[in-house]
């Protein structure tokens, strides 16, 4: 879910299905493994409200 669905209760906003499209194409590309596994809740929250990033995964290459 993307952070301002996360951070403000029942926002949805093209930017955020652009985000969650964003997700699905990781876990595709990294073969079904679960984005930010291991994180908790707050954790996650306050790493992408600093701009953190899921790295590529292995089977996508530069140019996506």
């Amino acid at each position: 879910m993307a952070l301002e669905s996360l951070i403000h209760e029942k926002v949805y906003t093209n930017k955020s299905d652009v985000w969650a499209y964003g997700i699905t194409l990781w876990e595709i590309f990294s073969l079904g493994k679960t984005p930010y596994q291991g994180m908790k809740f707050g954790e996650l929250i306050q790493r992408l409200q600093a701009n953190y990033r899921l790295e590529s995964p292995d089977y996508a290459n530069e140019p996506m």
